[in-house]
């Protein structure tokens, strides 16, 4: 009897979520420069982030209390957010013609500028009963290897408001924060003309 009601109870547990994984695409720039505004190869650094940040699970944060960060459970990202954001700024820079070469750090062509950044918020900001909202913020660097001449230092913040109350949706917010985030950073690139040759040694 004792066996029968204990597998009793065992079918009546609700199923376990299954874990669901995100990627983020990043969409492409609307379109080329004709003419790359960085002159030389520049070399797009691993991006940084420090604690939770560094890892799988989706963050999340509340409207009524905004300190307080947590952690999805079965809600992934399929790879830690520095690396997907450090992949599609590479396939950006390429996609847009931002500079003469782009490569990817652990690249043995010779670079003339570094671009190295900082993930400092990536999260759902939720709110009961309401559509989430998708909060990216990184800081980036370009620097001259030359002289060490700082060519831009900004942090770029982008939100998105995600269609409905799916984490699917939710993801889709991410990348079009993502996509807005990075065409200001084209256009302060594009700005002025910067010059990045090679390496004297």
């Amino acid at each position: 009897m004792l066996a029968a009601l204990l597998a009793l109870a065992a079918c009546s547990q609700p199923p376990v979520p299954r874990d669901q994984f995100y990627r983020l695409a990043g969409a492409p720039p609307p379109q080329p420069y004709q003419t790359p505004p960085i002159e030389g190869t520049v070399v797009v650094e691993r991006l940084r982030a420090d604690g939770l940040l560094s890892q799988r699970p989706i963050l999340y944060t509340s409207r009524e209390w905004p300190n307080r960060l947590e952690q999805h459970n079965y809600q992934y990202w399929v790879e830690s957010p520095p690396e997907m954001l450090s992949a599609v700024l590479l396939d950006y820079m390429r996609a847009a013609n931002l500079a003469t070469d782009v490569a990817e750090a652990g690249s043995r062509r010779p670079a003339g500028c570094r671009l190295t950044g900082t993930l400092r918020r990536m999260e759902q900001v939720v709110t009961a009963g309401a559509p989430s909202l998708a909060v990216i913020e990184v800081e980036l660097m370009l620097e001259r290897i030359n002289d060490r001449a700082l060519l831009l230092h900004r942090t770029y913040r982008a939100e998105q408001p995600a269609a409905d109350l799916d984490m699917a949706a939710t993801a889709q917010a991410f990348d079009s924060a993502l996509a807005a985030l990075l065409a200001r950073f084209a256009s302060d690139l594009a700005a002025a003309p910067l010059a990045c040759p090679a390496p004297i040694r």
